[in-house]
């Protein structure tokens, strides 16, 4: 079968919190890693969800101060 096919998973979503770690990084190098697990968790949701079913990348950017960023 040749194409493309949407998957999910947690091999895929493994690729996009990298993504996701590798941008909060750029923007604000000095973030321990324990910051940088608690802003995936919190997700800007007052009510988070372990896993987080979705990531908002826009609420975790502006849960950090980096609002301008979206």
């Amino acid at each position: 079968k040749e194409g493309y096919d949407f998957e999910s998973g947690s091999s895929l979503a493994a690729a996009h919190v990298s993504g996701i770690i590798a941008l909060l990084l750029e923007l604000q190098p000095e973030l321990s890693p324990v910051q940088i697990k608690a802003a995936l968790l919190k997700n800007g949701n007052q009510k988070p969800t372990i896993p987080p079913k979705t990531l908002d990348v826009c609420a975790i950017l502006t849960s950090l101060g980096l609002e301008g960023s979206c």
